[in-house]
């Protein structure tokens, strides 16, 4: 198997909303999807049809599409929180904790190692357990570090393109990702794939790359890296010979015998394997969240049907009920259910971090983040600071920069723009602008048109290239020159004044 490591930081914030419905209150995930990086590969990868004289063809490899997208041996795993070069995962839906206890000072039980005994004697003890729900975990620092991850929330409202100002009663609320955050995954494919898939993968994934809702406003930016060096949880040895722990890392979807989704996968679909007859799950000690929500297909501009599974960090107990030996089990970590080649589907067998002493409780204690970490390595505050002065100087200095740059290109050129007729038109090349990364690919979307795709070249086609076919030259210059913040800054101005009658 070839494992492909990445590390994604968030530019931005990020909306991933947990559910696809616009009605009532949405939180993001506190996770990236393994489908964003699929689709990021497709969406330049995949090949796209082009009808010629009513016949339908295709501008790319059909077969690679298939073997990368669709055969289940090519894998985009979900990127978790990074706590230096670890990668978390989510919190066991298995551990429970007396409920008013301190975050820092909590006694973990594991839910599948109490026995009737122990649990008599909590009740004796007046303690009421609750079960830990959110969260990750760096289970490979010692002690284990918990993992939050911030969030923010602002309040939208919906854009009237004739009058030109927010629409009346279309008001609704964003939850999104703090931007700063780092989080690691990988891309896992099997032996046969050939390795220039490979290279396809790192070339079309690395860069600045848009995620995400509402990707053309300012959500959704962020930057993919290699990361070979990041470390994660691997599957642990079995301490008991009747019974398997599974661990879901991912989330899991199962498909019963008629093609349904179901929450009641067979032992036989979550060992991976037909010779696990002899195991069955024990439901009582398993602890089980479920998740629902319905995919937005991009390309078709609809919602594909829902999807029901298993939500990551559940723990599923299966216990031996025949003369079935569990060592000849392949505890590694693996694949199973649907939906692999989006990330869905990644479990461990019998993970360390599951291990109970003869009490139940977890043999290690989980701390917060930072609170050990800060003694690894001390930060001088002046040296901090220091840092932080110099780059807001550089930044107000390049502000500035862009600022004089822009007043002075108007005070040249913006004669040559009348009325509000451009208005509409410097606001689409503001968009554009805030969709690209580098000079060439605006350059690219503004002026160079392609005839095959149909894409690019606002201004030298369609209605705009009337309008701006004897003042292209200018501001083609400028794109040229200068970034894409400097061309947002100018389209911003050029709007403002259009409408104003200013120029």
């Amino acid at each position: 198997m070839t494992i492909l490591k990445f590390k994604c930081e968030l530019l931005s914030d990020v909306i991933l909303n947990q559910k696809a419905a616009s009605e009532g209150p949405n939180q993001t995930l506190d996770f990236i999807p393994g489908s964003n990086f699929l689709g990021i590969v497709a969406g330049q990868l995949y090949p796209r049809a082009i009808v010629t004289d009513g016949k339908k063809k295709y501008d790319g490899d059909m077969e690679l599409a298939r073997l990368m997208f669709h055969s289940g041996k090519v894998r985009f795993g979900d990127a978790h929180p990074g706590n230096g070069m670890n990668r978390s995962l989510r919190v066991p839906a298995a551990l429970y904790f007396a409920k008013g206890e301190k975050e820092d000072e909590r006694t973990h039980y594991v839910h599948h190692a109490i026995t009737q005994e122990i649990s008599d004697n909590i009740l004796d003890s007046k303690i009421q357990l609750k079960q830990e729900r959110s969260g990750f975990v760096d289970f490979k620092s010692s002690p284990a570090v918990r993992l939050k991850q911030n969030t923010n929330f602002s309040v939208k409202s919906e854009y009237d393109a004739e009058s030109r100002r927010s629409k009346d009663s279309q008001m609704y609320g964003y939850q999104s990702i703090e931007k700063g955050g780092v989080f690691y995954f990988s891309v896992e494919m099997d032996d046969d794939v050939n390795k220039d898939v490979s290279d396809k993968i790192k070339r079309t994934l690395t860069g600045a790359k848009h995620i995400g809702r509402s990707r053309s406003a300012q959500y959704g930016f962020v930057e993919i890296s290699e990361c070979n060096g990041y470390q994660e949880v691997q599957s642990g040895e079995i301490a008991d010979n009747n019974m398997v722990v599974v661990y879901a890392e991912s989330r899991l979807i199962f498909l019963d015998d008629y093609g349904i989704p179901t929450f009641q996968p067979s032992a036989e679909q979550l060992l991976g394997m037909s010779s696990a007859s002899g195991m069955e799950i024990d439901w009582g000690k398993s602890q089980i969240r479920t998740f629902k929500y319905a995919p937005y297909n991009y390309v078709r501009r609809c919602f594909d049907t829902d999807r029901c599974g298993i939500e990551k960090g559940s723990v599923i107990v299966l216990r031996r009920n025949q003369n079935v030996s569990v060592n000849n089990i392949n505890i590694f970590p693996q694949w199973v259910g649907s939906y692999q080649n989006e990330g869905f589907g990644k479990v461990l067998f019998n993970p360390g971090f599951l291990c109970a002493d003869g009490k139940a409780k977890l043999t290690y204690k989980i701390s917060s983040a930072g609170q050990d970490n800060a003694k690894a390595e001390i930060i001088n505050p002046d040296t901090l600071l220091t840092n932080f002065i110099i780059a807001r100087q550089k930044r107000d200095k390049q502000i500035g920069d862009i600022y004089q740059t822009v007043n002075n290109w108007v005070k040249l050129n913006g004669c040559t723009f009348q009325g509000k007729v451009f208005a509409s038109q410097w606001g689409k090349i503001r968009s554009i602008a805030m969709k690209c990364t580098t000079k060439e690919e605006l350059e690219n979307a503004l002026f160079v048109y392609n005839e095959t795709s149909k894409t690019g070249g606002y201004l030298v086609h369609g209605v705009a290239k009337d309008k701006w076919s004897n003042k292209l030259e200018a501001l083609k210059e400028f794109v040229q020159t200068y970034t894409p913040e400097y061309v947002i800054n100018l389209a911003s101005m050029m709007q403002k004044k259009c409408s104003e009658n200013k120029v």
